[in-house]
């Protein structure tokens, strides 16, 4: 597939061969440089790849006293790697909007018929993808479920509230759903007497738990046997000062091939993943510590700046605010059996 720059100029080399003066001139008078800027630079530089690459031909000419130009004209393999860019520009969806832009701006040299099969291909993938995004909409009082190692971030146009209730994994391991579901249904009835949730919170809450009744949900993936056990260090002692390169040569690879091999794996390169497991045990500690230069320590961090601004960049908050906005509901030993509510029977009173 063409760059851009490439695309654009073939377009007008497709219609009739021209020199570079009279590209840059083309340009200008048709004011594509108000929506893709192109200097001149680049129009000379592009050129000269195009014709390395045999897409188009050069003649020189002269016309009377003015110095000699070179006419570039395109040839059948510049012809067809145009015509396979714009169909590719066209029936790919693509952020930089450009590139459909400049294929839509040479879209004339199809037939007619080309032109409405093509465009209702393109019109079906946007549709295809707002379908996705809209998948991915939680609308006010919706409820989601995230399961371990799923990728998932949140973006908002405008300030909102957001109650997360966070379970251990390592507490749902080796736990039948039922007993899992009523533990957190007690821990919610004592947020409820804490006063840190409402009734309608807990209905919504137990009913997003529903999607938890499927054990699959929380079978972790299997890693090769390096990549689990690192991981597993990982989640158990963050705060270890164990280098990327350490671990590359803990387990006989290349660095590259290890970050490769990690993130293909895990879904975050190695760093990442121990920056992530440090703010999560931080997220524990910063209620049980008194000073955040403590918590910085203890999860690994050289010093407070640096964790605050990796805190922030991963829950959203800074660290204190975080404290103040967020409490831990101390889990009781043994639950009392008429506190636990059937999931098929729970009703707003």
């Amino acid at each position: 597939m063409l760059s851009k720059p490439a695309t654009m100029l073939l377009g007008f080399l497709y219609e009739k061969p021209l020199n570079a003066y009279e590209i840059i001139k083309l340009l200008n008078y048709m004011n594509v440089k108000w929506w893709f800027h192109i200097a001149d630079s680049t129009v000379y530089s592009t050129l000269k790849t195009l014709e390395k690459k045999e897409f188009i031909s050069g003649t020189t000419k002269k016309v009377g006293n003015m110095p000699d130009r070179t006419v570039y004209k395109l040839s059948d393999k510049g012809k067809i790697e145009f015509v396979n860019t714009l169909k590719a520009s066209i029936l790919q969806f693509n952020y930089d909007t450009n590139i459909f832009s400049i294929a839509a701006f040479f879209l004339s040299i199809f037939s007619p018929d080309k032109q409405q099969e093509l465009l209702q291909e393109r019109l079906t993938i946007l549709q295809k993808y707002r379908a996705g995004i809209e998948k991915q909409i939680n609308k006010q009082n919706e409820t989601f479920a995230i399961f371990p190692y799923e990728p998932h971030s949140i973006s908002a146009h405008d300030n909102y509230t957001l109650l997360t209730l966070c379970i251990d994994k390592n507490a749902v391991t080796g736990a039948d759903v039922t007993t899992t579901q009523k533990h957190i249904t007690f821990l919610l009835m004592q947020a409820l007497n804490m006063g840190k949730i409402s009734q309608y919170q807990i209905l919504q809450l137990l009913n997003c738990l529903d999607e938890t009744s499927d054990p699959s949900n929380w079978q972790l993936k299997n890693h090769t046997p390096y990549i689990h056990d690192l991981k597993k260090q990982l989640e158990l002692y963050p705060e270890c000062k164990l280098t990327v390169e350490k671990m590359a040569q803990n387990v006989f690879l290349s660095k590259y091939h290890f970050i490769r091999s990690f993130k293909a794996e895990v879904g975050l390169t190695p760093h990442q993943f121990q920056i992530q497991n440090r703010i999560r045990k931080a997220q524990r500690l910063i209620h049980e510590t008194n000073t955040i230069t403590e918590v910085a320590l203890s999860t690994g961090f050289c010093d407070q700046s640096h964790f605050i601004k990796q805190f922030e960049k991963q829950v959203g908050l800074p660290p204190l605010t975080y404290k103040y906005s967020s409490g831990i509901i101390p889990q009781n030993t043994s639950i009392p059996s008429e506190t636990l509510v059937p999931f098929g029977d729970t009703k707003e009173r």
